[in-house]
């Protein structure tokens, strides 16, 4: 594992998420929003294969997918996201945690929104491209975003209308 970027607001670390979230505290962070690599594969698990993994195990499915072996994250990996989420709401300037970040998609939402966020891919260059994306928009949108005055009944406005 090696931290990448820490600036207090965005912490990206190259490793396997299984060890970096071990080595978080409990209850850490308000909320864990994420993309796993997950069903990319040529075989069909099968029954025994789904226990198995139920029960701990990882599921090899014959994951190829980008010329990369992805593998279903285990249990445990989705037991040590529970274990470091806090109870309760997400507050403005919370954490948003990404334990398959790739390209940073999610870091750069949340950064825009005013959350701080960690990031975690095992991948070097996805770690590298991640940071150039979201330290590269930080000057731009990292400040926190006025709530909007949109009634949640309200509709979202489409792109290019002019919201009622």
């Amino acid at each position: 594992m090696r931290v990448a970027h820490d600036d207090g607001a965005v912490t990206l670390y190259e490793g396997d998420c299984r060890e970096v979230l071990r080595g978080m505290a409990e209850a850490s962070v308000e909320c864990c929003v994420t993309d796993p690599p997950y069903g990319l594969g040529t075989r069909e698990p099968t029954v025994e294969n789904l226990i198995a993994y139920l029960g701990g195990g990882d599921l090899d499915h014959g994951g190829d997918f980008m010329g990369k072996d992805w593998q279903m994250p285990s249990v445990a990996i989705w037991r040590e996201v529970y274990r470091v989420l806090r109870p309760g709401a997400h507050p403005p300037g919370g954490t948003i945690l990404d334990p398959f970040m790739g390209s940073g998609t999610t870091g750069i939402a949340a950064t825009r929104c005013g959350f701080k966020f960690i990031g975690i891919d095992r991948e070097p260059e996805y770690v590298a491209i991640a940071q150039a994306r979201i330290i590269g928009d930080a000057p731009l949108f990292r400040r926190p975003v006025k709530p909007s005055a949109r009634t949640a009944d309200e509709p979202t406005p489409t792109p290019g209308e002019a919201p009622k």
